[in-house]
């Protein structure tokens, strides 16, 4: 074979090869997996900041700023909630990291525990589905239209 078909040969290749790689490229950038992170980020806080005994509710906000949530009883307690999640196009989130961080105060305000629940420790909470039944009927356009009827009076005419 001559040097100019060799050359011809290999530039097909390449151009089939660039062409191939050029047209699944965005295909294969929607498959890469999309992670989000939920709630404060748990490696730029250092807890060792936070000293049971020592720490007031003023410093934890402070360092934290607000909670996630917090308890509705004694004791006060703040919860900071960290997820991390995985998505890949249309597909369902994954889970791939979820912390939460539990710090108690005494009546006083001083940080009593400061503990972290992660791992075989976090539970999944299903919601209640059911629903209150309310006084009434169900409405729908039609029962609203045929209601009507009969409701409109015709107006009397004022006398002169």
């Amino acid at each position: 074979m001559s040097v100019i078909m060799l050359m011809n040969l290999n530039f097909s290749k390449i151009l089939f090869a660039t062409t191939l790689t050029a047209s699944m490229a965005p295909f294969m950038v929607a498959c890469s997996p999309t992670i989000n992170n939920h709630g404060f980020d748990k490696e730029d806080i250092d807890f060792s900041k936070i000293t049971p005994g020592v720490s007031s509710r003023e410093n934890v906000h402070q360092l934290l700023g607000s909670p996630t949530s917090m308890s509705n009883f004694e004791p006060e307690t703040w919860y900071y909630i960290s997820q991390k999640t995985s998505a890949t196009a249309f597909l369902p989130a994954n889970t791939l990291d979820q912390s939460v961080m539990e710090i108690t105060f005494s009546p006083a305000g001083i940080v009593t525990n400061v503990k972290e629940i992660a791992g075989e420790e976090a539970r999944d909470i299903k919601p209640v589905t059911r629903q209150t039944p309310t006084a009434g009927h169900e409405s729908s356009v039609l029962r609203e239209v045929f209601s009507n009827f009969g409701r409109m009076a015709p107006k009397k005419s004022s006398p002169h």
